[in-house]
């Protein structure tokens, strides 16, 4: 009966400090930022984040989410516009600061495309049959990078396993105002 006992604490402990790890792997401590302002989207030279305060000058690690994805780096410039932010357009603005985002130009722009953007250090990025993977958490497991359509939007997810199978570490979604092909799982 002890070893019963022992054995559950055991148990209850570790889902505890897992759960308490990852909680903390989800914060980038130098700047106590939530996920949801280290990780955003893009849209060409545009990038939403739901971070308020990115200034001009801020780094932005950038994985492509074409086939081959790649992995680059561009600069906050300042507040994008609507002339040049699709997602800002009258007939999506709307929805897609509903969601809490705010836009942001970047430079350069070499043909971003649709991407999920970093902000912050890249650890050990790899491309590995054309997929990328990095060590976002710096605790050995490499993340990876989606991107699919939902039925009027594009959904972006990193997932620390593999995609599709478990709830991702960070979404983000695009309202494009139109239907598309559903392509999400």
């Amino acid at each position: 009966m002890l070893n019963l006992k022992a054995l559950f604490l055991i148990v209850v402990f570790s889902l505890i400090s897992c759960e308490s790890f990852r909680e903390s792997s989800l914060k980038d401590h130098s700047n106590d930022k939530t996920m949801a302002e280290i990780f955003g989207w893009f849209d060409g030279n545009c990038f939403a984040i739901a971070s308020k305060s990115l200034s001009p000058g801020t780094e932005i690690f950038v994985v492509t989410l074409d086939s081959p994805q790649s992995i680059s780096s561009v600069k906050v410039v300042g507040s994008a516009n609507e002339q040049r932010c699709g997602p800002l357009s009258p007939d999506r603005r709307a929805q897609n600061i509903s969601e809490g985002l705010s836009f942001y130009e970047v430079k350069p722009d070499d043909g971003i495309g649709l991407a999920i953007g970093v902000i912050g250090e890249i650890s050990q990025p790899k491309i590995r049959e054309g997929v990328v993977q990095a060590d976002l958490g710096n605790d050995g497991t490499f993340e990876r990078f989606t991107l699919c359509a939902t039925s009027e939007g594009l959904s972006f997810d990193i997932w620390t396993s593999t995609p599709y199978e478990h709830e991702p570490i960070w979404s983000g979604y695009y309202y494009l105002g139109y239907d598309v092909e559903r392509t999400c799982p």
